[in-house]
């Protein structure tokens, strides 16, 4: 039966077609419909335009066909909002706007919404050509509408949630494994339960006799020599043994006695100094222990003895008390001091500045115990005529006091203490 409806490449089409063999695609952009100008239309290869053309627009899909590598579909939608022609035939344009091919189809109305009813219209047309490497089948995708039949063919290759992976299961074990290692599952993925050989681990029920090198165990836990070593039974004690930790260890019934170099233990105790320095300690009592005499002492003896008294078998107590009894001190200075060696007692004396207000002066001498009463006075008089001026001192602890004046002059004072 000779084929009523088909579609035929134009000439102007072929051009394109044989100029994209020469390096320069051809780009396929456009499709439009037409009614024929109201009656059937046979496709014509001279063609330019369609007969009569009532809408165009940007293509919705542009493939090859997966039937058949020489053919090329392409696609359009025509929106609800469209129509009111009836559609008898169509055609391809490229980016130049030349008519590549065109074709008849059997007629059909496309209605609008206001006319009652309305539809979504799906035109293709397939081109064939002997060789579809050179045409581009890019297609803007902001305009893209997915179809039913797109839609469902692209999901083919995808997974239902559904089937719970059904489908890699009835693909066969190829297909299984194939999973598998893309999951990086490996072949522990289909045992039901693991074993220690599966993870490398040892098992508890063996107590570690499944360590194959117990050597390099004791050593990565630091053990040493003496974790091989039987244990003492009794309570305190070890075994007999040969680790140096035992056999040179002190004894405690030695109470030291057994230390090989004690000078060494003491300077390892940083002792050293501490032990020269006992020996050489004088008792209170006035007995002396060990040699003492010579070095400094015997210095200090020799050149502050101004001669040795014809003492009979003792020294006088006039001679003891020169030499050896204590002292009385004192610092005879501005602001100085004086101490009673015997009692303790103390007397310290000064000036202030002049000035008005009260001053904190410090003692020379701190008082060691007590600051019994302090005096001021006007400088250089005991008492003055002017009954307006007033100089006074006061204690404030054992090494301050204050001092107080209404007037330029400055202020002479004295304490006592001990």
């Amino acid at each position: 039966m000779t084929k009523k409806f088909f579609s035929v490449v134009t000439t102007a089409g072929l051009k394109k077609i044989t100029a994209a063999t020469t390096g320069k695609k051809m780009t396929l952009t456009q499709m439009s419909v037409g009614d024929g100008g109201g009656k059937e239309v046979m496709p014509d290869p001279a063609q330019n335009a369609l007969v009569g053309e009532k809408y165009r627009a940007d293509l919705n899909q542009l493939y090859i066909d997966p039937g058949n590598s020489n053919q090329i579909i392409a696609e359009i939608l025509i929106p609800e909002s469209t129509g009111g022609f009836w559609i008898r035939e169509a055609g391809v344009f490229d980016a130049d706007g030349v008519l590549i091919a065109v074709c008849n189809m059997p007629e059909a109305y496309k209605p609008v919404i206001e006319e009652g009813a309305g539809r979504i219209q799906t035109i293709r047309i397939a081109i064939l050509i002997s060789d579809t490497s050179n045409i581009s089948l890019s297609i803007d995708g902001t305009t893209i509408t997915a179809t039913r039949d797109y839609v469902d063919n692209a999901v083919k290759p995808f997974l239902k949630i559904k089937e719970n992976l059904s489908e890699i299961a009835a693909a066969g074990e190829d297909a299984q494994d194939d999973a598998r290692r893309h999951l990086a599952l490996g072949k522990l993925a289909i045992k039901d339960s693991l074993g220690p050989e599966d993870v490398n681990a040892l098992a508890k029920d063996q107590n570690l006799n499944d360590v194959p090198d117990k050597a390099k165990a004791r050593t990565a836990l630091a053990l040493g020599n003496s974790a091989t070593r039987d244990v003492g039974t009794t309570a305190e004690t070890v075994a007999a043994g040969d680790d140096s930790r035992i056999t040179g260890a002190m004894q405690k019934d030695q109470n030291g006695a057994d230390i090989p170099d004690k000078t060494l233990f003491v300077q390892n105790l940083d002792l050293t100094d501490t032990v020269n320095r006992a020996s050489h300690v004088q008792a209170s009592d006035g007995n002396i222990y060990g040699s003492c005499w010579g070095g400094w002492l015997n210095d200090y003896i020799r050149r502050n003895t101004p001669g040795m008294p014809s003492l009979d078998p003792y020294a006088t107590t006039d001679w003891v008390n020169r030499y050896f009894a204590n002292k009385s001190t004192a610092s005879l200075a501005t602001n100085g001091w004086f101490r009673d060696a015997t009692t303790g007692f103390m007397i310290q004396w000064g000036t202030a500045p002049g000035g008005t207000g009260t001053f904190i002066v410090n003692l020379p001498q701190p008082f060691p115990r007590a600051t019994l009463w302090v005096l001021g006075w006007v400088d250089g008089a005991l008492n003055y005529g002017d009954d307006d001026w007033s100089n006074s001192a006061g204690i404030i602890n054992n090494s301050q006091i204050s001092v107080t004046t209404d007037h330029g002059w400055s202020t002479s004072w004295i304490a006592i203490g001990y």
